[in-house]
């Protein structure tokens, strides 16, 4: 399993890839793709912020042109929506927490059951344990 926190990856993933790892480990599971490898993942992020996809600290700021790099004509970014939104057939989610007590927001891949299918930190979060869902950000397979 790979984790944001892996020391091969460069500090921006490292610290703030939360979204991007959760992202990519649905796209892995439901599509079989990217192959979950370190370098192909600094592949696809050093790509997308040269294409401004992504923003300095691993910000996505265009999940549809990240999506389509990775899956073209796959899957199409639904928005974000309230932490209530129950998935419809087809769509999946990335989960977005957050702390009052640290005052962290965490990302995480939402699981067929709707719960934490997957934490890109290695033992779970403490934004997790501790907090609470936010918001989701949702994705349709087409």
């Amino acid at each position: 399993m790979i984790f944001q926190t892996d020391s091969e990856f460069e500090p921006d993933i490292q610290h703030f890839g939360c979204y991007f790892l959760s992202l990519l480990w649905q796209l892995n599971r439901l599509l079989g793709v990217p192959d979950l490898d370190h370098k192909v993942i600094e592949v696809i992020y050093n790509h997308e912020k040269e294409d401004k996809d992504m923003a300095s600290e691993a910000f996505i700021q265009n999940p549809q042109g990240l999506v389509d790099f990775i899956a073209p004509g796959k899957v199409h970014f639904v928005g974000k929506q309230d932490k209530s939104y129950q998935c419809a057939p087809g769509e999946f989610a990335v989960q977005c927490w957050y702390n009052p007590a640290t005052d962290f927001h965490h990302f995480v891949a939402e699981g067929s059951d709707g719960g934490v299918g997957y934490d890109p930190i290695q033992g779970g979060s403490r934004t997790v344990r501790e907090g609470a869902i936010d918001s989701k950000r949702v994705y349709l397979l087409i």
